[in-house]
């Protein structure tokens, strides 16, 4: 019970992981990370001698096993080193995963070699539209050649995408402009 409460006491200071688990077969930390959205602890396991790769990521009802592979350098240290940033991404393309590494000045000949699995950063995967409405989705353009108008089944040309008024009837020209001169139109609507 000591140990435990030493371990609680010292993940709310934020001084070290909540703990490590090391045998033969694996190392497991468990965290809480400082820079994401993730609220439930993660679980990260790491296979001996294969340095992040084969890495199991864990959290709530996720689970990822990801190589992470160098993505640019953040600062060189000149003799003593560099950061450098690492990226993974989950096999689903749901998830990035970013953690900064220190490597020492003979890096790439050597493994990194320091790294805090607190500092991870997981997040939705830049390309990842899944969790979008299909109408913002980049693959669901309506103006994208090939999508038709739900309403009248025809494809439109314009810059504006509205080519219906909100009773349904069709726009003579993209939005509604009349044809207007654009000058005048500019210079009324500044008034």
């Amino acid at each position: 019970m000591k140990k435990l409460l030493k371990e609680r006491f010292q993940e709310l200071a934020g001084i070290k992981p909540l703990y490590t688990e090391q045998d033969s077969a694996t190392t497991t930390t468990k965290v809480r990370l400082k820079m994401s959205n993730i609220e439930d602890q993660v679980t990260i396991t790491e296979k001996p001698g294969k340095v992040l790769e084969d890495v199991t990521i864990s959290w709530g009802n996720e689970s990822h096993t990801v190589t992470f592979e160098e993505e640019g350098q953040i600062d060189d240290h000149g003799n003593e080193g560099m950061d450098l940033e690492f990226i993974a991404e989950s096999d689903d393309g749901k998830w990035q995963f970013i953690l900064d590494v220190y490597a020492e000045a003979t890096y790439p000949d050597t493994d990194p070699t320091e790294w805090d699995w607190e500092e991870l950063i997981i997040q939705d995967h830049p390309e990842d539209e899944s969790h979008l409405d299909p109408e913002d989705r980049f693959d669901q353009d309506p103006m994208e050649e090939g999508i038709m108008c739900e309403q009248c089944g025809k494809m439109h040309e314009g810059s504006c995408g509205y080519t219906h008024t909100t009773q349904g009837k069709p726009l003579k020209t993209p939005g509604g402009t009349k044809g207007m001169d654009a000058y005048k139109r500019t210079k009324l609507n500044s008034r």
